[in-house]
Order: C-alpha cells, then structure tokens, then sequence
C-alpha cells in the first residue's frame, strides 16, 4: 500500500485520511511523552523536550529508590509480598487507631480569637472566581489519588468541570458532609533513611483526590488569612509573614546571652514524633471553639476530617481496603493550619507557666 501511494497521486480523501493518521499519532506522541515526563518527576524540562531514555532512566531510579523491600517483623526481616503487605495494614490500622482516654480542657487559659467579620468571611458561599484560583494554586503534574486524575487534566477542561465543581461546593456549604468516595486516598511510603528496615523509617504522604482537594484549598487559603491574628507570634511556622528560622535565630540568641551573663538557663525541646498522626480530632474541634471558630466553620473542618479513608500502597500495590483515617493527612492543605491551632494549646500552656512564676516572684520580691 505504502509503495502504491509513493507511485501515483494521492486522492482528496487519502490526503485527508494520512492528516488525521499523522495527527492522532502526534497527540498519541505528546500523551505518553507527557506521562513518562510526570513519572520522571523532572521539573525544569520543558513540554516537548523529547528525551524518553532520559525519563525511563529517572523512573527507574525513583522506583528503585522508593520500593519497599522488605521489612523487620519480629527482629526477622521478611520479604514475603503478602507478609509485609500485611504487616503494613496492620501498622498503620494501629498507627490511626485513637486511644479512647480523657484528655484535660483548658478552660482556664485564655487565647486569642477571631472576631465576626473573620467569621463571616471564612463561611461565606464560594465564589466562581475564587474556585478557580484555588484551583490554579494546586500543582498541575501532582501524583493522582484514587480518582486518578490530576489537576492538568482539570485545568484543561475546567470549563467542562465548572458547573459540577460549583454543584458540589454549594452543597458541601450546605452540608458540611463529604461523600466517602470523594475523601479517599492512598499513602505513598517515602524512605526517610538509606537503608529503612521498619516502617517508622518511612514517611506517609497522602494521595489526595482532587474534589476534596479543591475543597481543602478553598479553607486553606481562607484560614491562611486569619492565623496571624490568633497565632501567638512564639509559632512561626505556615504563618504567612513569618519564617521558621526565626525561631531557631531567638533561640540561639537566648543562649548567647545567657552565657555572656552566666545566667541559669533552661533549653525545652519538644519534637512531636508522628506529629500530625498523632492529633486528637475532638481535641482539634474543641480548639477551634476556643479560639472562636463559628460552630458552621467546625462542621466543616469535622466533615473534611471524618470522611477521610486511606489505603496504603506498596510498591504502587494498594492494601486490600481503605481504613478510616485519624490524625492529619501530609498532603492535606489544610493540614499546617489545623495543626498550628492544636498547638496553640501548647502555647497557652507555657504563657499560663510564665504568669504564674511572675505571680511568685512578685510575691517573694519584697521578702528577698
């Protein structure tokens, strides 16, 4: 046929079907070119850069780099698929399990909250305008959840997406519920060491799907707006306007004067291990009461929380159901927000600490 066609003149028709042939092999082209680029992770190449060795090699590397081996049960390391698969719903369903014991309030320490209009802007219905730049501000060549889609494919047909996007916000407003499946995700395991050997040597990154994502943005990026106004300025951390290192600089700042005075001086460090695994969901909501979130806003925050399930994948493999999530999700724009008013608990903690030193010491003051 090819020979034929070489010989003699084409046809109108056969020139218009070799345009389409030549055009859905271009399009086929783009899409797996795109996807090996997404896999490889490669963010300073451009679209249309065809280098596909290139990328197998990196995905390779990310592959090999990321698989879980095997794992330590019991002091005896076991690369068994079925076994460590096991061993990996089994950690993680006790990982997410809340132990169900009283846990202290804080009436009696005070901390700042936000006022009404904050409260009305926080509740108020979701704007077209505003959907969409929450929906520009979410990275295009993410990895996918379970709906396996990303955010490229939403932006380019988000005229499409529109008016079912909006459909569901206007009910979430409404209802502050989430449909199970559309709050489901997988965990990806990220080795935080060379050589992991337990599951604590890997971290949790959740795979989230891209309705509640949009969702998430839209809370985040209103409760971004208020969290410096009932933040206390000791955290400086997912606050717009400060900086992490300015803690570690007034630390060492501490330090040095304390030396240079030979003053007595107390150094506290608390790491949270599993830090955002281990949040209380009741204590989170009776924090955000505390702090003056409306009771609409709380509804909202428990809707996103309790819809949550996750399934762990290994070596790209998902566990064989999806478990309730407990804890905060890495991964979850609203995640830093919701922590920092977890742990402005600890805050009100160490001011209530400090008031009542000064209160003896001011006793004790004219006896000295």
């Amino acid at each position: 046929m090819e020979e034929d066609t070489i010989q003699r003149e084409l046809s109108s028709q056969e020139v218009m079907k070799r345009k389409q042939l030549q055009e859905a092999l271009w399009v086929a082209a783009q899409a797996h070119e795109s996807l090996l680029r997404q896999k490889a992770r490669s963010r300073w190449l451009k679209e249309g850069d065809c280098n596909s060795r290139y990328f197998h090699l990196l995905m390779n590397a990310n592959r090999r780099n990321n698989s879980l081996k095997g794992v330590m049960i019991d002091g005896t390391w076991t690369d068994d698929p079925h076994k460590v698969k096991e061993e990996v719903r089994s950690f993680f369903s006790q990982r997410f399990h809340e132990p169900d014991y009283y846990r202290p309030r804080l009436d009696g320490i005070s901390f700042q909250t936000i006022n009404q209009h904050q409260n009305n802007m926080l509740t108020a219905p979701s704007q077209e305008k505003e959907v969409k730049q929450a929906v520009c501000d979410c990275g295009s060549e993410k990895s996918p959840g379970p709906d396996g889609l990303n955010f490229k494919f939403i932006k380019k047909f988000w005229q499409m997406f529109k008016p079912d996007v909006l459909r569901f916000l206007d009910e979430f407003h409404v209802n502050g519920a989430f449909p199970r499946c559309c709050n489901a995700s997988f965990i990806a395991l990220i080795p935080k060491v060379a050589d992991p050997h337990l599951l604590n040597d890997y971290r949790p990154i959740s795979l989230i799907g891209c309705m509640y994502k949009i969702v998430a943005k839209l809370l985040a990026k209103r409760m971004k707006k208020v969290m410096p106004s009932i933040i206390d300025e000791a955290q400086s951390a997912f606050i717009e306007g400060r900086h992490l290192l300015h803690s570690a600089l007034i630390a060492n700042e501490v330090i040095e004067e304390a030396k240079r005075s030979n003053k007595s001086c107390l150094v506290f460090k608390v790491d949270y291990e599993k830090a955002y695994d281990s949040v209380s969901w009741d204590f989170l909501l009776y924090m955000l009461r505390r702090i003056g979130f409306s009771s609409k806003w709380v509804k909202w925050i428990e809707g996103c929380m309790k819809s949550a399930s996750i399934s762990v994948l290994v070596n790209d493999s998902p566990t064989a159901e999806f478990l309730p999530q407990r804890g905060l999700r890495q991964g979850d724009p609203l995640a830093p927000f919701l922590f920092n008013d977890v742990v402005e608990a600890l805050n009100g903690l160490m001011r209530r600490a400090m008031e009542e030193s000064y209160t003896k010491v001011s006793q004790l003051a004219p006896i000295m």
